[in-house]
């Protein structure tokens, strides 16, 4: 085995049969072992969704750590601001009963924590009743040599401190971005249920793993390879050996098996190389200049990717055709890229919601709720095969599939819908939905609408028939630079012209804008009852902050240049 290959599974050393399993075995074997899992919670809320906004009873411990490939994560901008991703968890604080204890790598800053605790603060009451019930526990490391669920285990007095503080005699759990070794040796030092998979089951979330789950369960999904290949010259002729099956191809995807929100991915142009296997001339010559056309393709392809070659040797990598859009651009349809959200938990699968992903290429920025109903159903369906498959094997956690639609040529052909990847992990879109669960949630109940205690209510069902919203995490403008945190809050508190509104249900709520003086880009949230209302509060909303941001840098330059005066004539 070569020295990147072994470093690839130090983490799975003590669980060894499930590493030769997933490298050496065919699918078959890899599909028929399945674990018992347990039944229901008798006091469970008929809807997992309900149980996550409605805890009681609780101390709460939230880990947002990106608990991925370190030297992928050192290339994210602003990587210490991914930690604000999961402070939705502070809307639990809404019930007496509860406490948040919030790991960060910097400390959070406290108009951060205002914010969220004014979405709650229906009452108009002290701040303090909210604040004195959530504890940031910050490592002060900034780094982005690791992830921050490492960063804790690093200080292990953090852990014993914190401990401590936590009452035995409450529901303790753990909430985490991604559950890994990291995450899984945290809750056992704590005592902590862990509310994610287990880190030997991180296999199932690979692109290889996913590829095979979907041929496994005959769920549609483009042509490719199945296996993680770490040797370049192996997956160039298994890619040869695709496109000898797809004649027509001429564009595919190398993609990292362990990478996240379209960061390892490579597209690469095989339309010489197809012109060369498509000769008249079919022999051992052929070939060999067909894989010379594909090098050089590869190597085209990656001009913009540092590391990339390497990473692969590191991580392995797939292969599988790009999915072409067949509609001409007079059509009025679009190839779209939704998802489904699922969650396991307690012996049960609930698909949560389903999203449009607003991508900048591969790269995710941000989704609208839900998705066109013209595929919903199939995205949900194949959402809940993958659910029970995963819970079968033993697996508890969110989980998302990617999906690739194509619109049909006429209205005689439906979609073209292929799953391109499992995500075992919370995403980009469970901040938005879990966010807009607990807001609405909290309005239900301000309005004497006892959710908790009414069993046949459905707040999943409630939200996906009344409610849309669009959210974007990258909102980015060079003049928000000259914004602060209280400036922007300013704009977005609760009950202004464009703040969230408990009893219309109706507004924006902003999320990851502690980098905003830095960064100078937000995120942010809109909801209402459809989407063209959305998009209307949400393009005057962002118009707006600039308009504001404008004015905050002129007052500035013009107070410069004021003083630049008076020095100079003094």
């Amino acid at each position: 085995m070569s020295k990147e290959k072994k470093k690839r599974s130090l983490p799975f050393n003590k669980q060894q049969s499930d590493v030769s399993l997933y490298k050496n075995k065919n699918s078959s074997d890899l599909f028929s072992s399945s674990k018992n899992v347990g039944g229901h919670r008798a006091s469970m809320p008929t809807s997992l969704l309900q149980s996550l906004v409605s805890p009681s009873q609780t101390d709460l411990v939230v880990i947002p750590s990106l608990s991925l490939d370190s030297q992928i994560l050192s290339k994210v901008n602003g990587l210490s601001y991914y930690d604000e991703r999961l402070l939705f968890n502070i809307l639990c604080l809404r019930y007496n009963s509860n406490r948040v204890f919030y790991f960060t790598s910097t400390p959070l800053h406290l108009d951060l924590i205002d914010y969220y605790c004014n979405l709650i603060n229906t009452a108009h009451n002290n701040l303090s009743q909210f604040k004195n019930r959530f504890f940031n526990i910050s490592v002060n490391d900034s780094s982005s040599a690791t992830c921050l669920s490492n960063k804790i285990l690093f200080r292990p007095q953090i852990l014993k401190s914190l401990k401590n503080q936590l009452n035995p005699n409450k529901n303790l759990s753990l909430e985490v971005f991604r559950g890994t070794f990291y995450e899984e040796k945290i809750a056992k030092t704590l005592q902590l249920k862990l509310n994610s998979c287990k880190g030997r089951d991180v296999i199932w979330g690979t692109k290889a793993n996913s590829r095979t789950i979907f041929r496994h369960l005959s769920i549609p999904h483009p042509d490719g390879t199945y296996e993680a290949e770490f040797d370049l010259n192996r997956l160039f002729e298994r890619i040869l050996c695709i496109l000898e099956k797809n004649s027509t191809s001429t564009r595919g995807v190398i993609k990292l098996d362990e990478s996240f929100a379209g960061k390892g991915n490579v597209i690469i142009e095989l339309k010489e190389t197809q012109k060369v296997l498509n000769s008249s001339k079919k022999n051992n010559q052929t070939r060999r200049l067909a894989l010379k056309q594909l090098k050089l393709a590869y190597k085209n392809s990656i001009k913009d990717c540092d590391g990339f070659t390497d990473n692969v040797k590191r991580l392995g990598a797939i292969f599988e055709l790009f999915n072409e859009t067949k509609h001409s651009n007079n059509s009025g349809k679009f190839q779209t890229s939704p998802s489904v959200q699922v969650l396991i938990r307690d012996g049960k699968v609930e698909v949560l919601s389903t999203h449009e992903q607003i991508l900048n290429g591969h790269t995710y920025i941000g989704c609208s709720f839900p998705c066109l109903q013209i595929y919903r159903e199939v995205l949900e369906t194949a959402g809940e095969k993958v659910g029970k498959f995963l819970m079968e094997k033993g697996i508890s956690d969110y989980f998302s599939v990617d999906f690739m639609c194509d619109p049909p040529l006429n209205d005689n052909e439906g979609w073209d819908i292929k799953a391109l990847e499992i995500n075992l992990r919370m995403t980009g879109t469970t901040n938005p939905f879990l966010l807009s669960a607990h807001l609405i949630q909290h309005s239900l109940e301000i309005n004497n609408f006892n959710t908790v205690s009414n069993t046949d209510f459905d707040l999943k069902n409630l939200i996906k028939e009344n409610f849309c919203y669009i959210s974007v995490e990258q909102n980015y403008n060079e003049n928000f630079k000259h914004l602060t945190i209280k400036d922007l809050t300013e704009i977005f508190k609760v009950n202004s012209r464009f703040g969230w509104n408990p009893e219309t249900k109706k507004g924006c709520i902003l999320f990851k804008f502690g980098g905003i003086s830095e960064l100078g880009c937000f995120g942010l949230t809109c909801i209402s009852s459809n989407i063209e209302d959305c998009k209307e509060i949400f393009t005057l909303a962002l118009k707006f902050v600039e308009f504001e941001a404008i004015r905050i840098k002129n007052i500035f330059f013009n107070q410069g240049l004021s003083l630049e005066k008076e020095i100079f004539y003094n």
